[in-house]
C-alpha cells in the first residue's frame, strides 16, 4: 500500500476534555486508522498529556484574519 501524501488526524464524537474519538483519514477520506479516548484523570501520566504544546494551524481553519 504506498503512503498517502496527506494525512488528516480529526476529533470526532468529542465529549468532554477526557472522551473523545480520533480517525485518521488520507486526503481522499479513506479512514486509515481510529480510536476511541478515554483519559484517566489519577493515572500518573494524565499530567503530561495536559502540557502538550497545542497548535493552532489547521487545513479547514476558517479564523485567519
Amino acid at each position: 500500500m504506498p503512503i498517502p501524501t496527506s494525512l488528516i488526524l480529526s476529533v470526532v464524537d468529542y465529549k468532554d476534555a477526557n472522551h473523545w474519538y480520533w480517525r485518521l483519514t488520507d486526503a481522499a477520506g479513506h479512514v486509515l486508522a481510529d480510536q476511541e479516548v478515554n483519559l484517566n484523570p489519577t493515572d500518573s501520566e494524565y499530567e503530561g498529556f495536559l502540557d502538550l504544546p497545542v497548535s493552532r494551524t489547521s487545513r479547514n481553519d476558517s479564523s485567519e484574519g
